[in-house]
């Protein structure tokens, strides 16, 4: 059994623990981790917050030799060349487009949280690359701010990834919501899902980085 964890994230301030553990690619709460652990299946805990994709996959790799998983079958070396083709890409469409910025938004029906990208695996890898991101005024836990509906543009923003998790709303509900129908991305049909929550492997990592790349390759300037 793989334990995952990670801080609590953007969306999650209001009735969430504080942390979160992945149990077989699911994240469950800090307080059904003990009932789990008494099943008594041996049970390892990877850390996936405070690191980069790439290290997070390499993490997992290296578990899964461990436990003896061929990790250079055919398969995997070209799930690692698909993803590295796909980091380059970024990388070039981040270069190529250097006044893009890019938000990362998660929606509640009160409050926009705007994750600061650094504090999050998927998103400080992005920046590494060269993806320009929105870096919002914190609260004290560091990883993200809150902003009422009425301030949801504080940010000049010409993309929004927007957190794809079935817990936070998505975009085709925030639609009777004026301030956020305003905002030039939306305008621009410049939102794009973000997958808040990604399965640490190159197969499932490659096409993130692809559509984030095509996304800016993609973009106009509207901010």
């Amino acid at each position: 059994m793989v334990l995952q964890g990670r801080p609590r994230q953007d969306g999650e301030a209001a009735g969430h623990p504080q942390e979160h553990r992945r149990v077989h690619g699911r994240y469950v709460p800090e307080q059904f981790t003990a009932k789990i652990l008494k099943v008594g299946a041996p049970s390892v805990a990877l850390w996936a917050a405070e690191t980069t994709i790439p290290k997070a996959i390499q993490r997992h790799a290296d578990l899964a030799e461990s436990l003896g998983a061929d990790i250079k079958s055919k398969k995997i070396t070209d799930s690692k060349v698909r993803f590295e083709k796909a980091a380059e890409r970024l990388r070039q469409a981040a270069k190529a487009n250097p006044k893009v910025r890019v938000m990362i938004g998660s929606a509640s029906p009160d409050l926009f949280y705007v994750t600061l990208a650094k504090t999050a695996a998927d998103t400080l890898y992005f920046q590494e690359l060269g993806v320009k991101f929105v870096e919002p005024k914190v609260n004290a836990a560091g990883f993200f701010e809150e902003l009422s509906w009425e301030n949801v543009d504080k940010y000049p923003a010409d993309i929004i990834m927007m957190d794809n998790r079935t817990a936070v709303l998505q975009p085709s509900a925030l639609k009777d919501k004026p301030t956020w129908t305003r905002l030039p991305a939306v305008k621009a049909g410049q939102v794009v899902p973000r997958t808040t929550e990604p399965i640490y492997s190159y197969d499932k990592c490659a096409p993130i980085l692809e559509d984030l790349a095509e996304a800016i390759e993609k973009a106009k300037k509207v901010v």
